[in-house]
């Protein structure tokens, strides 16, 4: 007979099961026996099962802060598409946002290599944040200048709780 019938006897053996004609030919085969040393290593590997992880490991994992994901307010309507306006030439165009009972009304408008961003937002707001600096509005509105039409997002904050508005950019697109 050939090995390869005897295969699925191997690994019977490997698993402590009986396989009488396989157990004949392994005790005659040293390519065999040497298949089944390795399918005993590997079952062996099998049965030692999951354990729990180290208990220093689950704290240093739980030490881990997780990322803050911060909610973003959703595009409601924008001027270009109502205006038809091709999108690689726009200079000026509205957004209005809302999320969560908050609705933010944008306007950008391209000034020499900058974006002017006026937006109104409904007191009360906890604070307004640009770039990394905190910006005070006045009566819900304010300003602020941007590089590029991609650094036109700004975060507000809510009873404690910060919004995301995306930039200018993501809405010159027909998403």
């Amino acid at each position: 007979m050939k090995c390869s019938e005897f295969i699925e006897g191997i690994s019977e053996l490997a698993f402590g099961k009986n396989a009488p004609g396989a157990s004949s030919h392994v005790a005659v085969c040293t390519d065999c026996a040497a298949l089944l040393l390795d399918l005993k290593r590997m079952a062996a590997g099998f049965a030692l099962g999951n354990t729990d992880a180290p208990a220093i490991a689950v704290k240093r994992a739980a030490s881990i802060p997780l990322p803050n994901k911060i909610p973003r307010l959703g595009l409601v309507r924008r001027s270009l598409a109502a205006a038809g306006a091709r999108r690689s030439a726009a200079e000026t165009f509205q957004c209005v946002f809302e999320g969560g009972g908050l609705q933010v009304r944008t306007m950008y408008t391209k000034s020499g290599k900058k974006w002017e961003v006026m937006a109104t937002v409904a007191p009360p707001v906890d604070a307004i944040e640009v770039g990394g600096k905190l910006v005070k509005p006045v009566d819900g509105k304010f300003e602020f200048e941007a590089k590029s039409l991609d650094a036109t997002d700004f975060r507000i904050t809510v009873a404690g709780k910060p919004v995301a508005v995306p930039p200018g950019s993501d809405k010159l697109s027909d998403d």
